[in-house]
């Protein structure tokens, strides 16, 4: 079994070729396996050569347990890009945003909130 999640990958402020990145990831996905979510998505970007934000959307969740130390080495190939993931887990309410940036990482958990009861609004 294990834990399903649906991610989106996102750049923020990219000053590389967005192929350069792609290329990387590619390459590193057929050789080691990472970051094979997105490996239907790569060559869709191979030929953009932009420095511009670019993103991949997965339609199915996978289970990608080293996201954050495989996103942690991109940010320290790239350093000046702001990479982001975004997941939905199987469970209710496990949503989530990280940032990566030359190395570092801060994790954004979704905060759901609910309004106190209040009969004034009883329709």
């Amino acid at each position: 079994m294990g834990y399903y999640t649906r991610y989106e990958f996102n750049t923020m402020k990219n000053r590389y070729k967005v192929s350069e990145i792609v290329l990387y990831m590619k390459t590193e996905c057929f050789k080691y396996g990472k970051f094979h979510p997105f490996k239907y998505e790569f060559d869709d970007h191979l030929h953009n050569d932009n420095t511009c934000d670019f993103y991949f959307d997965m339609s199915d969740a996978d289970k990608w347990y080293d996201h954050d130390k495989e996103m942690t080495e991109l940010s320290l190939k790239f350093p000046e890009t702001l990479f982001y993931l975004y997941g939905e887990g199987e469970e209710c309410g496990d949503s989530w945003y990280t940032y990566y940036k030359n190395g570092k990482m801060q994790h954004c958990p979704a905060i759901i909130t609910y309004d106190k009861y209040d009969e004034s609004k009883l329709a």
